[in-house]
């Protein structure tokens, strides 16, 4: 009898998994609001077969921890939302939110969202909890419905419709790699706290950015960085705090939570720095108007002019870092000029190029001053940038 049970929980579990699939493909296609509401019911269906219909399974996780997981959930949630908005401010890249913000908008947003938020969170309950009781490899099993999940979460019609590396590369880093991710994350929470821990990571994160009048803005790289890097670490996280509150693991040998802690922290600080928070950032060369002392595919720190006063102390010989129109420019100042008012405008010339800059700088244009090179280290985005584009960070006026 115990067989014959066990082999059923394994047939709902797969049957659920094709229910989801065949909705996930309906609800990316779903662009009228026939086929969004259409897929709304769909979702409503799933979730009444598991909640009624289906013999109930438990998820792996303790009882008594769902509630500490919930909070981590929630406290994720909020972190994630918190980072991304510093950033944006920081960067002053906070922009309209690009959803509806009408009555019926919001409308069509929840039943987007929230039927397909509750159901891929049952499905994955009920999953996890089906494999962990019935089958021998459990692991295995675990990593297998959560690439599914992943899988089924994916927009393979925007995928088919990319045409250069370049793009893919883009898309990669922005979209499918944090899906992976993220997968990962609201897998550890379901495991330990249940589909109400993954419901409200995903439902605090969603409805956020669906229904708040303005979101941040974020550089691809940064947005990638921020996405890929915080539901990995903290699905580390907690992981090792979870063993160690069910038993599993001793606080005396729990060490791993400390180090994935800084981690985290030095992840955040990194993804700051990348895009510009801090008084110092990088900037990739792309040509050669510099060489031999920067060449391309070189990674130059620059130091941000905050004051107008420091202005006045930059000479020539002084390496900036400037904008020209939407591009950004890394040149040597050639000379400095002053007005009879007492305005101040620079010469540059690049050391590799035969003339001066036809253009003069003036300092509402300047960004910092170079203070160091790190050879190489931006050569993945060399090879990615096109030589049909105007390069960031050097100009060759050869």
């Amino acid at each position: 009898m115990a067989f014959i049970k066990r082999e059923q929980y394994q047939y709902h579990a797969l049957v659920l998994m094709m229910c989801f699939i065949m909705l996930s493909i309906l609800t990316v296609r779903a662009s009228s609001g026939e086929a969004l509401y259409l897929s709304g019911c769909g979702w409503g269906l799933l979730i009444y077969v598991i909640l009624r219909v289906m013999p109930a399974v438990r998820v792996p996780g303790r009882r008594w921890l769902h509630s500490t997981v919930l909070c981590y959930a929630a406290s994720g949630a909020v972190c994630y939302l918190a980072i991304c908005f510093i950033i944006g401010a920081f960067l002053k890249n906070l922009a309209a939110s690009p959803y509806d913000g009408s009555v019926l908008g919001i409308f069509n947003n929840l039943v987007y969202i929230l039927p397909a938020l509750f159901a891929t969170e049952l499905v994955r309950a009920y999953t996890l909890g089906a494999v962990w009781r019935c089958c021998n490899r459990r692991t295995v099993m675990v990593v297998l419905i959560t690439a599914a999940l992943f899988l089924a979460d994916l927009n393979y019609g925007r995928i088919v419709e990319i045409d250069d590396f370049q793009t893919g590369f883009i898309y990669a880093a922005q979209n499918i790699a944090p899906q992976l991710t993220q997968n990962i994350l609201l897998s550890v929470l379901v495991f330990y706290g249940g589909a109400p821990a993954g419901i409200v990571y995903m439902g605090t994160v969603q409805l956020f950015q669906r229904l708040f009048p303005f979101l941040p803005s974020l550089p691809w790289i940064a947005q990638s960085a921020i996405g890929i890097c915080f539901p990995l670490i903290y699905a580390l996280i907690v992981y090792e705090r979870c063993k160690v509150e069910s038993g599993e693991v001793s606080v005396r040998r729990n060490e791993g939570t400390a180090g994935f802690t800084i981690v985290f922290l030095a992840s955040v600080a990194f993804c700051w720095f990348c895009v510009g928070v801090f008084p110092v950032y990088p900037s990739v060369v792309l040509t050669g108007s510099m060489e031999p002392l920067i060449d391309p595919g070189d990674v130059v720190l620059i130091e941000k002019i905050l004051e107008e006063q420091d202005i006045s102390h930059l000479s020539k010989g002084d390496i900036i870092n400037f904008k020209r129109d939407d591009i950004t420019i890394t040149h040597r100042i050639n000379d400095v000029y002053c007005d009879e008012a007492g305005n101040l405008s620079f010469s540059t010339k690049g050391d590799n190029n035969d003339s001066a800059d036809v253009q003069l700088v003036l300092p509402n244009d300047i960004n910092g001053t170079v203070r160091k090179v790190i050879p190489k280290v931006g050569l993945p985005i060399l090879v990615m940038k096109s030589s049909e584009e105007v390069p960031e960070g050097v100009v060759d006026d050869r």
